[in-house]
């Protein structure tokens, strides 16, 4: 008997949709993710980062490009067809490191989006990342720097790797308004993952020092805090959760921390693990 497979496989050339970047060297999508409904119109939305892109500002002052969605889809396009330009308006910012989808941060009924970037100090010397977080309306985002975003969190800690891994969380504490998580792997040389939490006015302005949870590698180059993540509501109470992966520990690993009244529990203890999927006894 011969079994043939046959496969459903798609190229570039068949997408749906094809965005393509402007500039040489603009790393157009270095970053993707799926934005929710940034204007409220009932259709998804992205957004694509370009961390090469350049600007007034200078060299890989990097952006991010958000296309709205209809009911026939995203024409195709690029970042002159973007309906929001997020620009990182300073040299070597990068941002578009990473971009993603926040849930509602504030309760107002729009998706809201994230984006970090580099942001090189003087003499492009040592890196400070940040994590910038965007406000739907009905209009959508609108095009923003990060003079304009609705919050700027900044590291406190140079060449931490802060907001090289970012994502919505959920809501971790029930309250009605989504949360992020946001890595930094090089945090300490063991490596870090932090837990903002939102409500009605949004996040505030701050640094992984005003974090509500701070989860720490706990050995000498752990890499934890490369990909962090929403994880659900793995254990159904009610409570979002998150996970986020460390590829140092032992052969690689992914810990899963639990959602509660009061957020994620802010002490990271040694996980109980079960083949490289490692969950928190807090």
């Amino acid at each position: 008997m011969t079994v043939t497979w046959k496969s459903s496989s798609r190229t570039a050339a068949s997408a749906t949709t094809r965005l393509v970047g402007d500039q040489l060297d603009s790393r157009f999508g270095f970053s993707v993710a799926g934005a929710g409904d940034v204007n409220g119109d009932g259709y998804g939305d992205v957004i694509v980062g370009a961390v090469g892109q350049d600007g007034p500002a200078g060299y890989d002052e990097g952006a991010a490009f958000v296309f709205h969605g209809s009911a026939s889809g995203i024409a195709d396009g690029g970042p002159a067809t973007a309906t929001a330009r997020l620009s990182g308006n300073a040299e070597h910012a990068l941002l578009g490191l990473q971009v993603a989808g926040a849930g509602d941060v504030n309760g107002d009924g729009f998706a809201d989006v994230l984006a970090s970037g580099q942001f090189w100090g003087p003499g492009y010397q040592y890196e400070f990342g940040k994590v910038l977080v965007f406000h739907g309306s009905a209009s959508g985002i609108g095009n923003r720097t990060p003079a304009t975003a609705a919050t700027r969190i900044s590291t406190n800690s140079a060449d931490a790797g802060f907001g090289r891994a970012l994502a919505g969380a959920g809501d971790v504490n029930g309250d009605g308004y989504d949360d992020l998580i946001a890595g930094a792997p090089y945090y300490r040389s063991k490596g870090a993952a932090f837990v903002f939490l939102s409500s009605a006015s949004g996040m505030p302005d701050g640094t992984p020092a005003n974090a509500a949870t701070e989860i720490r590698g706990t050995n000498w180059n752990d890499y934890l805090g490369a990909s962090v993540a929403g994880a659900g509501d793995v254990n159904g109470d009610g409570y979002g959760d998150v996970i986020v992966g460390d590829p140092n520990y032992q052969n690689g690993a992914a810990f899963v921390f639990i959602g509660s009244a009061s957020g994620v529990a802010r002490r990271f203890s040694r996980p109980r693990c079960s083949a490289s999927l490692c969950q928190s006894s807090e």
